[in-house]
């Protein structure tokens, strides 16, 4: 019965159903442990994995290159890692680099860190820009990065259509029956034009009288444009210049939109074009792989 007491054992029948379901739990869960491979449930060898683990578990901090490279350096330096427990790193070009980033001694260094990684069996990872961020294959050594439309780009000295572009506008006011003129506009590639007329209200006695004598009415408290007066003039654009009269009476904003070579923390190369990025693989990761042997 449940709750009895089991003179023999000491334990009641739940005790003994309770301890009978842990046991054959644990037999298969034990056994499966057991036959894992590689599997050790001792606290000794898990803090021994903890202290020393595997290596592909190990620390892979970044290695920042810059001065001068020297290959005996760099295959010391993998030496001092390795002595620490550390078997992975990621090589970063950075800042006070003095030499060339993909040049004939940047690849000669990057072999002989390549030696001395394989030796020790250390997995040495690579960034593939100087300095950040990536896409440009930077050079600022060559005497053609001194010139300021290239932004030390060796992508963009390619092809300067590869420059990261942003959409700029400006825009203008003015009464329908007038001439409305925007001058010195960039001749950009891409551009339109819009229009619009601004929503009014009927002036009311007690009003802004000013604005109601200038315009004929009264803005709105919130000033909106029309949308069913939207119009396109891009026709009215001319190289540099817009030039448009609007139809009616009241109140119009004419916005000229163009393309504008533009840049973002230190970006400059439309990372979107897959002409520009191709571009840059083939800079960088071509000279890898035409440079460094398997």
């Amino acid at each position: 019965m449940p709750g009895q007491l089991d003179l023999k054992s000491g334990r009641t029948h739940w005790e003994t159903c309770i301890t009978l379901v842990l046991g054959l739990l644990w037999f298969p869960l034990n056994a499966a442990l057991e036959a894992t491979p590689g599997s050790n449930p001792e606290p000794a060898s898990l803090y021994a994995n903890f202290v020393d683990p595997p290596r592909e578990y190990s620390v892979t901090p970044y290695w920042w290159w810059n001065g001068k490279l020297d290959g005996a350096e760099l295959a010391r330096q993998i030496d001092e890692m390795v002595s620490h427990n550390v078997y992975s790193c990621i090589m970063f070009p950075f800042m006070g680099l003095e030499t060339p980033y993909l040049s004939d001694s940047w690849f000669e260094a990057m072999g002989a860190a390549l030696a001395e990684a394989r030796k020790q069996n250390f997995t040495l990872n690579f960034d593939d820009e100087y300095e950040w961020p990536n896409g440009s294959a930077r050079d600022i050594w060559s005497p053609w990065s001194e010139d300021p439309k290239y932004l030390h780009s060796r992508t963009l000295k390619e092809n300067l259509g590869y420059a990261m572009k942003s959409l700029a506008y400006v825009e203008k006011d003015g009464r329908g029956g007038n001439l409305l003129q925007i001058d010195n506009l960039p001749n950009s590639e891409f551009r339109f034009a819009v229009a619009s007329q601004w929503k009014y209200a009927e002036w009311q006695p007690g009003q802004d009288s000013s604005t109601a004598w200038t315009y004929g009415k009264v803005p709105l408290d919130k000033p909106e444009l029309d949308p069913n007066s939207l119009l396109d003039v891009s026709s009215h654009l001319h190289a540099e210049s817009f030039s448009w009269t609007p139809p009616s009476s009241g109140r119009w904003k004419v916005m000229v939109f163009f393309a504008v070579q533009t840049g973002s923390q230190g970006q400059y190369v439309d990372v979107l074009s897959d002409d520009a990025m191709s571009t840059f693989i083939r800079l960088v990761y071509g000279e890898y792989n035409k440079r460094i042997a398997y």
